[in-house]
């Protein structure tokens, strides 16, 4: 095991340099190729068929908004609301009314992300 850490470690470097090399060329590609705010533009370019994505992202300050959508219409609100799982009020539930557990687990679907392993070299010659 000892060498396939040593491996990882190593792999870990490398593509982190590899990334940081990647923004960069990135960085002084883009100047080279317009493409609008949150829009994606597809060039071809001595012989490189080259996409480009400017994306921007939006994020609603909960409390402001809550005082400026007095007196709209609900329909006329550009918001969307989104139902999700409390994982914590989940297994509360699991551990705690298993009754209610039953019904609602029919609805969820639990899933295995990906294994994340970090390994560190804490000692030398071990």
């Amino acid at each position: 095991m000892k060498e396939l850490l040593i491996r990882l470690i190593k792999a870990k470097e490398n593509e982190n340099k590899c990334k940081a090399e990647r923004i960069s060329l990135e960085e002084q590609i883009a100047p080279f190729l317009k493409c609008d705010l949150g829009k994606t533009k597809t060039y071809t370019k001595e012989g490189f068929r080259v996409n480009v994505k400017r994306p921007v992202s939006f994020k609603l300050d909960s409390e402001i908004f809550e005082e400026v959508k007095k007196g709209i219409p609900y329909e006329d609100l550009p918001i969307k609301t989104k139902t999700e799982i409390d994982v914590k009020a989940y297994e509360y539930t699991r551990l705690n009314n298993p009754s209610v557990f039953k019904k609602i687990s029919e609805a969820v679907t639990m899933t295995s992300g990906k294994v994340a392993i970090k390994a560190e070299v804490v000692s030398i010659g071990h």
